[in-house]
């Protein structure tokens, strides 16, 4: 689908932008600047995944700036908006956003020339809150609305509401937090947020104003923002169409529409609605064995009554050309299919939708056929392509072309040689390829032509005009909501799960078809048995022959689906209990140098990861067999022995009986971008300057040990350096790194790599060690007190650091993470106050 397309597009640009330059800053990586960024959760803008890695429309944006000044960024974690603002005016982080541009902030901040990007002031309701819809202004008077005082998107939002003269009634609250949790326990009707923090968790009642946002760093920082205002104007020129990506790929949902009350009312009142398509085109819309439509085409139709609440009634509609006065008298509400181009726009007999469905045309032709805009020809299309028959006769003026009631009998005309060529949809065309009739066909290279459909509604027809109703538009406007609701990548998967649902089996006839040289012979040499015994033992062997060559021929036509898919360049798969439906791209041959066995005895996890060489640590990253749909990030090996990280995604095709027979799949290679997050991932757990557990990290781990293990020998260490503020002071910052680093390593040297150690801060560490005798606690203090001891001076000066310990032995089974942390913490000041250089050990027991 074009959505889907554009947003692929801008991945694989993304990728290849981000491979050339990361080779450029490798290359200059020791001049790189590092940048330190203030980082908090915004759903959307920048936000941790699924796996702990930063991500977000910032975190994308900051990579492009980064080609422009060759910057390194740190990421710092604050809690919030306020509390990044307090640190980059002390000055301990350099970049912050998203910020307003508002005056308190310009007073204290300075603001990028320059946005990033833009937010909405929107107000927002609960989901289950069925007072109110949206931009529903006539039933907001009266309203309580929670807003954040003194907050810039209240003052914008107060402005608005006194704009469209409703009365409303505010609480004011301190924070989000706290507005938010009294939206949600019922104490306000709605609240007024920045679209950003909203996210998808409460209904949109009105999207207010929009609200540009800026990069911001403290004041004085001039050179900084100047190369900052120049890399975002060079963005801007060099990639017009980023921000415009990067909204649609984090924020999906400021693309979709919203149903308002009079859309509700409608939806209320339509009762059952008649849709009626075309058949006869798998896999975009076809009439199953029951009877009813199938196909890509229903998948979506059912999720836009899901979302929208209209019912529809499936009414399959005649090959062919179709009046108006059939659909009045099958009194046909809708219909389906219709081609998004200029001359149905421009029919005032319809009311068109916005496509629902996206694909291309491609032609068809005989093996010896080659076409020539030139030549005499013959095309066959189907009726109701209008648009496409004129672009046709301009692009080949020397055709003659004719149209057809049904895309069979396109395919018809050309293998029987009635016309030359036929132009289909390329889904519907790769179905009917794999018909073992139609061996002798193939697809033809020509001019692309898009192939998009839609919903629409006849107009009414009065005193020979056609009239727009009112219920005309109101349904229209409705699909069209619904549709702008449903993301790319739930579209993707409907499309990759009906394809494969719908790949051509053979029926008898086709084997008749198949072997119809062969069952003549058979049936004729049948007659002469009787008379001819002897003669027919003579030509069995003969017939077994032409039944191998047949077999053959067989085997050849059930690959025509694999080659279709081999022609996507992507690594799919199938594995099936029967024999031969088993195969896998080439793509996976040349990727991994191994392939799919011809036949498995059952379908089960293990089969699977034993046949697709998962790395045995991550079965269980593999869903099993019971899920309808399965996805994970596995890492699969290659005929070399080595490994690479890809993302499996799978569905299971069932029998009548619900058993699976078989699984078609599709890798994708996420080793580089896999590899990536878990280097990152390890990078949040280290302190920068000694390489050890960071504070963060040391009290998450402790804790995550306390609540599955039994606490008794178990030691808690804290470290004081003395004197280490005369080391800062007199000798400088950067003997004071010295010193911090050097006691970093004999921590490391004396506890074993068993045991947890961190820089907790400053001059600061924490030690927690596991299962460890009371007296050999007391050994390894005795020994760290002699070893921590050191001195480091310049010309001038001469300071001697020693340490001051506090520790905390447990002998209880059953202890948090706070207890142990303030019994080590008083034996640490117990320490300092016996005179320093020493240490004392605080028992808790029974």
């Amino acid at each position: 689908m074009k959505r889907i397309k554009t947003y692929g597009m801008f991945i694989c640009l993304t990728i290849f932008i981000l491979t050339f330059f990361n080779v450029k800053a490798e290359a200059a990586n020791g001049d790189a600047e590092k940048i330190r960024v203030g980082f908090y959760e915004i759903e959307g803008f920048q936000y941790y995944d699924e796996y702990g890695y930063k991500t977000g429309y910032n975190f994308d944006y900051l990579k492009f700036l980064s080609f422009m000044n060759n910057w390194e960024y740190e990421f710092v974690d604050v809690k919030d908006f306020p509390s990044g603002r307090k640190m980059l005016q002390d000055r301990e982080i350099d970049l912050l956003a998203p910020c307003l541009k508002v005056v308190e902030d310009e007073s204290r901040m300075l603001l990028s020339d320059t946005a990033v990007g833009t937010d909405y002031v929107t107000l927002l309701a609960k989901k289950d809150n069925d007072n109110y819809f949206y931009e529903d202004f006539d039933h907001f008077d009266g309203m309580k609305v929670g807003v954040v005082e003194h907050h810039p998107i209240t003052r914008i939002f107060d402005e608005y509401v006194h704009e469209k003269g409703i009365h409303l009634q505010y609480a004011c609250y301190d924070s989000y937090d706290d507005m938010m949790r009294a939206l949600n326990k019922g104490f306000v009707d709605a609240a007024v947020s920045s679209q950003m923090k909203a996210g998808n968790e409460y209904k949109l009642l009105a999207r207010v104003a929009s609200a540009p946002v800026y990069f911001a760093t403290w004041k004085g920082n001039d050179s900084f923002m100047k190369e900052l205002n120049e890399a975002m104007k060079k963005v801007e020129s060099t990639y017009p169409a980023l921000k415009f990506e990067l909204m649609k790929r984090h924020f999906p949902g400021y693309e979709q529409q919203f149903f308002t009350r009079d859309d509700w009312e409608y939806i209320t009142r339509s009762g059952v609605i008649r849709l009626g398509y075309v058949p006869g085109r798998v896999p975009v819309s076809y009439t199953d064995s029951s009877g009813e439509l199938a196909g890509i085409s229903r998948s979506i139709f059912d999720r836009v009554s899901e979302i929208s609440g209209l019912r529809f009634e499936y009414v399959e509609l005649p090959q062919g050309a179709i009046t108006y006065s059939y659909l009045n008298d099958q009194k046909i509400d809708l219909i389906t299919g219709i081609e998004d181009n200029n001359f149905n726009r421009n029919n005032t007999s319809m009311v068109m939708s916005s496509p629902y469905f996206y694909g291309s045309e491609v032609m068809v032709g005989r093996d010896d056929a080659k076409v020539h805009s030139n030549a005499y020809k013959k095309l066959g299309i189907t009726a109701g392509s209008q648009m496409l028959k004129s672009r046709l006769e301009r692009q080949y003026p020397n055709f003659d072309i004719i149209v057809y009631d049904s895309v069979q009998d396109c395919f018809e005309a050309v293998r029987k040689g009635k016309i030359d060529f036929l132009i289909q949809d390329q889904y519907v065309v790769e179905n009917w390829l794999a018909h073992p009739m139609y061996e002798n066909l193939h697809t033809v290279p020509m001019e692309g032509y898009e192939d998009s459909l839609c919903f629409a509604v006849t107009t009414s027809l009065e005193d020979g005009k056609w009239v727009k109703t009112e219920d005309h538009i109101k349904l229209i406007r409705i699909i069209d909501k619904a549709l702008s609701q449903i993301t790319p990548e739930e579209q993707n998967l409907l499309m990759v799960h009906e394809t494969m649902e719908n790949k051509y089996t053979y029926t008898l006839w086709d084997f008749i078809y198949q072997y119809r040289v062969t069952l003549s012979v058979i049936g004729v040499f049948l007659l002469c048995g009787v008379f001819v015994a002897a003669y027919v033992n003579g030509l069995r062997k003969k017939n077994r022959m032409m039944a191998e060559r047949e077999r053959m021929n067989l085997k050849i036509q059930q690959r025509r689906f694999k080659l279709v898919l081999e022609s996507a360049e992507e690594m799919f798969y199938e594995i099936s209990i029967h024999e031969e439906s088993c195969y896998s791209s080439e793509a996976i041959r040349e990727k991994f140098g191994w392939e799919i066995p011809d036949k498995v005895d059952s379908i089960s996890p293990e089969t699977v990861g034993r046949i697709l060489h998962i790395h045995p640590d991550d079965m269980n990253n593999f869903v099993g067999e019971e899920s309808i749909r399965q996805e994970g990030i596995v890492r699969l090996q290659s005929a070399d022995g080595t490994y690479c990280w890809c993302r499996v995604t799978q569905v299971p095709i069932l029998d009548n009986r619900e058993n699976v027979i078989s699984i078609v799949g599709k890798i994708e290679d996420v080793d580089s971008e896999t590899k990536e997050k878990a280097e990152l991932k390890k990078q949040t757990r280290m302190d920068d300057l000694t390489g050890l557990l960071n504070k963060k990290t040391f009290m998450e781990d402790v804790k995550e040990f306390l609540s599955q293990h039994a606490a008794g020998n178990c030691g808690f260490i804290f470290l004081d350096m003395d004197h280490f503020k005369e080391v800062n002071d007199i000798l400088g910052h950067a003997m004071g790194d010295v010193a911090i680093r050097d006691v970093a390593e004999k921590i490391q040297l004396i506890f074993s790599n068993c045991d947890m150690v961190s820089r907790f801060g400053g001059d600061e560490f924490c030690v927690f060690v596991k299962n460890i005798p009371l007296e050999t606690l007391e050994d390894k203090l005795n020994f760290a007190l002699k070893k921590l001891c050191g001195q480091y001076k310049d010309e001038e000066h001469t300071i001697e650091i020693t340490a001051s310990i506090g520790a905390a032995f447990c002998e209880l089974d059953e202890i948090d993470f706070d207890t142990l942390f303030q019994c080590a913490d008083n034996a640490l000041y117990e320490a300092k106050d016996l005179g320093r250089n020493q240490y004392v050990i605080n028992e808790l027991v029974e």
